[in-house]
Parts: C-alpha cells; structure tokens; sequence
C-alpha cells in the first residue's frame, strides 16, 4: 500500500476499511474522525508547500 500524504485528510484521520486497499485519500469525508487536534492548520501548510 502507497504511503498517505499529509494533505489528505486521511493522514490526520483513525482510519476506515477504506485504507485497506489501494487507496490514495480524500479531502472530504462524511466519516472523519480526527486524530489531531489542528489537522486543518496542518492540510493547509502542507497545501502552501506544493
């Protein structure tokens, strides 16, 4: 499996059944579950960084 990259919000996420596969990650996500207090500062310094 393709390591996550920290501007998906899996990266910041418990995780599903969904990281079981070949999956890349998503932005958006009806059933996130955050693993970081600030994840949306994070994405977004990551996203500034490309």
């Amino acid at each position: 499996m393709e390591q996550l990259k920290k501007d998906k919000v899996c990266f910041y996420c418990y995780g599903c059944n969904k990281l079981e596969t070949d999956f890349r990650g998503v932005n958006r996500c009806k059933n996130f579950v955050s693993a970081v207090a600030d994840y949306q500062e994070k994405i977004r310094e990551e996203l500034k960084k490309k």
